[in-house]
């Protein structure tokens, strides 16, 4: 996710291909912006994950058969891929922290801001991560967004 102009990007583009896949998305800047995007879907994709699976409990489903059976559908996604065994074995140890994405969705949120965009979503999600990091669960990796789920007032 690089920003910048063109001739510079392609001075460093070798460099940068060392790490992975380097693309270039404008002007200088919106490699921050394409990660604060990345990761308000992210953050959107696990709290999904995490409801579905507290629902799922909690109706007597298998959560390990019903997260293999939507890794292979729509809902399917890296996201799922990578946190799914973390969920159903409830292990948080850090691999992704998740307090991390309290910065991270700020920064989204100033880039709406700074756009004039509406964004009903990444209000929600800042919430969410918010109170997950208010209620002590802010250094545990991101899958602990089931347990902070798990742990809301029932209605």
């Amino acid at each position: 996710m690089v920003g910048g102009d063109s001739h510079s990007f392609d001075q460093v583009r070798p460099v940068l291909s060392t790490f992975g896949t380097p693309v270039h998305l404008g002007p200088l800047g919106s490699g921050d912006i394409a990660k604060a995007c990345n990761q308000l879907i992210v953050a959107a994709t696990i709290s999904a994950i995490a409801e579905a699976s507290v629902i799922a409990e909690r109706s007597g489903l298998d959560i390990a058969a019903l997260l293999s059976l939507l890794e292979g559908g729509y809902a399917g996604s890296r996201v799922l891929e990578a946190k799914k065994q973390l969920i159903i074995d409830g292990d948080y140890r850090p691999t992704g922290i998740a307090r991390y994405m309290v910065k991270d969705l700020g920064f989204a949120a100033a880039a709406a801001s700074a756009t004039g965009t509406m964004t009903p979503v990444l209000d929600v999600l800042r919430g969410s991560f918010d109170g997950l990091v208010s209620a002590g669960l802010g250094d545990l990796d991101l899958a602990v967004m089931h347990r902070y789920v798990q742990s809301l007032p029932r209605d």
